[in-house]
């Protein structure tokens, strides 16, 4: 088996992205392996470190799955993988989120 290392956040930005960059091929391609084994719809979005946006689906349109998902009751929306309060973002993350979202909102406004 692999080795065990501890998951903590990698401060050094370079570190970072590298292994962002590593991690986000590794789990694409184990999406595509469940959805192909299982015969399921999958769909994967990671916003990389410098804000760049990665996604895969199984199906023609990653939209597809994303409506098909937001269609879905609330009460039937798992809530398994979402951090709880144990898993508190830190400062950057909390700056990142704040600047991806600014420059969402800036490009919504450009495109009214």
């Amino acid at each position: 088996m692999g080795r065990k290392i501890d998951i903590k956040k990698i401060d050094d930005v370079t570190k970072c992205q590298v292994t962002f960059s590593k991690r986000r091929s590794s789990v694409m391609k184990k999406a595509n392996e469940i959805a192909v084994s299982c015969g399921v719809d999958v769909a994967f979005i990671a916003f990389s470190p410098s804000g760049r946006v990665s996604k895969f689906s199984n199906q023609t349109r990653i939209e597809d799955v994303i409506e098909r998902y937001a269609n879905l009751p609330v009460e039937s929306r798992s809530k398994d993988y979402e951090p709880g309060p144990e898993q508190e973002p830190s400062l950057h993350q909390l700056c990142w989120y704040e600047r991806n979202l600014t420059n969402s909102l800036q490009r919504v406004f450009a495109k009214k």
